[in-house]
């Protein structure tokens, strides 16, 4: 694991930018801060302007449909300029992942439904949701939700290592 002056270009790669929202919303929801550094990571490489090809939009890559129904209760105005907004994005972002960590009860399943909707690692954890989690990842048939529960995982394993010198351990 890199330490010392062998770790200052992991963290050139590994930022921790919008640090403050960051860690308000993941207080506030009981996430680990280095989990949503992880998805925003991945999903957009922190471009809070950025929109994917299936028109997820922002920091946090949420479709207006999932954005809609989390700014239930909220006095967020749901829309694509809003999900720019790096603030706005990580409210409704970390909402919709204390809810699929809520479910699906470790990272790596959560990621799972992130990436390819609660719905389907529901389907999965009926079909073969009796094996250890590392299998169950392994196990995924979506190649994208696969290879993006693995990708979360390691990143925010990187993180925990990176900022806290902590090995992060799952409850298999």
């Amino acid at each position: 694991f890199p330490v010392g002056l062998a770790a200052l270009p992991w963290k050139l790669a590994y930022p921790r930018p919008f640090a403050g929202d960051v860690v308000r919303w993941a207080d506030e929801r009981a996430l680990d801060a280095n989990w949503v550094w992880s998805i925003m990571r991945v999903e957009s490489n922190f471009d809070p302007e950025v929109t994917s090809w299936a028109n997820a939009i922002g920091l946090m890559q949420i479709i207006l449909p999932t954005a809609k129904s989390l700014a239930r209760d909220t006095d967020i105005d749901p829309t694509r300029e809003n999900l720019m907004r790096p603030a706005v994005a990580l409210e409704l972002g970390t909402k919709y992942l204390a809810k699929l960590l809520g479910r699906h009860k470790v990272v790596p399943l959560a990621s799972a439904g992130y990436n390819a909707g609660g719905g389907a690692v529901a389907k999965w954890r009926k079909q073969f949701g009796d094996v250890d989690v590392d299998e169950f990842v392994e196990r995924i048939p979506y190649r994208e939700a696969h290879n993006y529960a693995k990708s979360v995982t390691q990143t925010l394993a990187r993180y925990a290592w990176l900022y806290e010198g902590r090995i992060v351990t799952l409850d298999l």
